[in-house]
């Protein structure tokens, strides 16, 4: 049974014990929150300009598209921002680079998927559960962007980025109940929210962030027409809310005769794509699972691209630029 389909079961009794789980994880966040808003647990400063990016459900909201964008809008204009990541799904531990932005040192199932596929950008990326000894991996980086890092409080960030998805807060239960990471009233800590609903808030900025799909591609970049894939369809995902990347396929006239969702993270093993690999169908992936499966024969690629406010890029540049001034 899918982890979505546990939480949002409709049984009373899965509901109740669920409900009891996340009480002692909601206190337990409550009470961390409280000890860094206080002071006792300590925020540590980079040496360099931190814009951290994250969210307050877990599971997929567009974070890695969004730091993509980012990073490669501050490198044309001549700013070298390097991405550090946690490094959750990948084999490695300990704190490594997975690039410096001209040669990729590290791949899946060593490397997390995230960092691999931002590294495929020419973007410098570290990785590590300790993330101050991951950026300082980072060299000469004129700024860190922080991925995943809204309830990452050991450091301080300059900018605080909180992206929602289309549910913002799930069904409004913490963790295991539902998929909130912390308390709503967590969201006073951002400095601006980048919304894919209608959100509105009185206390901090709300811009609207959208992910749009276009044609699927090959692995060679090619544009490809819903009409040209042929039968049959096959359309797998190893993302957090699979069910985003099936409803893309339908909003632009791609209807799989199959779809298999794997967990999010997911490593797939030698059998799996040999499988998929002898299928026969034309398959269809997204571009976080395709560096992870090396090169098949038909298959293509779902790439999401950010629709953005431009106002957003002026705030964080101007901020950007007015701390490397006052160096």
């Amino acid at each position: 049974m899918k982890v979505q389909s546990i939480v949002h079961s409709n049984n009373i009794i899965v509901k109740l014990f669920l409900r009891t789980l996340s009480a002692p994880y909601s206190a337990a966040t409550a009470v961390r929150n409280r000890l860094y808003d206080k002071k006792i647990f300590k925020s540590h400063n980079l040496p360099r300009f931190c814009i951290g990016v994250g969210n307050i459900v877990a599971g997929g909201t567009g974070k890695t598209p969004f730091v993509i964008w980012l990073a490669e809008k501050l490198k044309a204009d001549g700013i070298t921002a390097g991405v550090v990541t946690n490094g959750y799904g990948g084999r490695k531990r300990g704190e490594y680079l997975v690039s410096d932005g001209k040669k990729i040192f590290t791949e899946p199932p060593e490397a997390q998927d995230e960092a691999y596929l931002i590294a495929t950008h020419k973007i410098p990326v570290a990785s590590g559960a300790g993330r101050l000894k991951a950026a300082e991996l980072l060299g000469n980086a004129d700024c860190i962007i922080m991925d995943d890092s809204f309830q990452y409080r050991k450091i301080k960030k300059d900018i605080e980025i909180l992206i929602l998805g289309k549910k913002p807060f799930d069904n409004g239960y913490m963790l295991p109940a539902g998929f909130l990471r912390e308390s709503i009233s967590g969201i006073k800590r951002a400095d601006m929210i980048l919304s894919q609903t209608a959100f509105k808030n009185n206390n901090v900025p709300v811009f609207q962030y959208k992910l749009s799909v276009s044609h699927p591609i090959t692995s060679t970049g090619q544009k490809l027409s819903a009409n040209n894939l042929e039968r049959p369809i096959t359309a797998f995902c190893a993302i957090a809310d699979p069910e985003n990347f099936f409803n893309d396929l339908a909003s632009i006239g791609i209807n799989p005769d199959k779809t298999i969702s794997f967990p999010d993270h997911h490593i797939y093993s030698r059998n799996e794509i040999n499988k998929l690999r002898k299928s026969g169908d034309s398959l269809i992936t997204t571009e976080k699972d395709k560096v992870k499966l090396g090169k098949m024969k038909n298959l293509y690629i779902l790439r999401r691209k950010v629709d953005i406010e431009p106002d957003i890029y002026k705030i964080i540049k101007e901020k950007l630029m007015q701390a490397i001034e006052n160096e």
